[in-house]
């Protein structure tokens, strides 16, 4: 298995704590949406998470790999607790509304990245500290 389905996990309110096995290279769309998600760990290798897969989570943290590269649409839309998040420098691509309604810190260690122009639509950033150039 290196992929975890869509909307595999979606509405879990028991679910609090995920460690994502190894091999697994990419996250479905909606798999933890709107779940009691608190914290997740992902492994090295894991390069693409889908669209809305955290989105409406209880998430206070979450440590995303060196080889993520890509992020889907809304994939952190309205996780209120989620107070800060890094963007590891291999992202090249955020997609539409990826962090629409959160209101944490965006660390971004990326150098060359295309973003989509509505990845922060409705959020009330506190800051978002750029470490090398990103390209918008």
């Amino acid at each position: 298995m290196t992929s975890i389905g869509a909307g595999a996990f979606s509405s879990c309110w028991n679910l609090k704590s995920v460690v994502i096995p190894e091999g697994i290279t990419s996250i479905g769309n909606s798999t933890f949406s709107d779940s009691g998600i608190t914290s997740v760990i992902i492994p090295e290798g894991v390069t693409s998470i889908g669209n809305y897969v955290f989105s409406g989570c209880d998430l206070t943290s979450i440590e995303l790999p060196e080889s993520l590269r890509s992020l889907g649409e809304g994939v952190f839309s309205y996780c209120y607790d989620l107070k800060s998040i890094s963007i590891p420098a291999g992202v090249t691509r955020i997609e539409s509304g990826a962090f629409n309604g959160y209101d944490g810190i965006i660390r971004v260690v990326s150098g060359m990245m295309k973003r989509d122009d509505y990845m922060m639509e409705d959020s009330y950033l506190l800051r978002c500290l750029v470490r090398l150039n990103v390209m918008i």
